[in-house]
């Protein structure tokens, strides 16, 4: 992602709409649609599915549904930023607060 793209997003974050909302649990699920072709080949396709959990209510406070391939991103992004977190939450440095967009690879929009 480009410096520019990052900015734009940095942007239209902080003037967002959207609420934060905390869930403090998370259940994931999947779904995989088959259909047997013609020719006798089995075409696969699926996602995955999270619902993010108040547990103090016990309701569920968001559905978010994503593709394969989203869902490879996130598991490499979400890795990388837990152990950023670990290491700084280990540091004695005096923590410098500034917003960080960590970039995914660059995947073409298919639509």
């Amino acid at each position: 992602m480009l410096q520019e793209e990052q900015q734009k997003i940095h942007a239209n974050l902080t003037t967002s709409d959207l609420k934060p909302v905390f869930a403090d649990d998370v259940l994931v699920g999947q779904t995989i649609k088959q259909n047997k072709l013609p020719d006798g080949k089995m075409e696969k396709e699926g996602v995955i599915t999270f619902f993010f959990l108040d547990m103090m209510t016990q309701k569920p406070i968001a559905k978010v549904v994503i593709s394969r391939l989203t869902a490879q991103n996130l598991h490499n992004l979400l890795g990388d930023t837990l152990q950023k977190m670990i290491e700084e939450l280990k540091s004695e440095k005096e923590t410098v607060h500034k917003v960080s967009i960590q970039a995914q690879e660059k995947h073409g929009y298919i639509g």
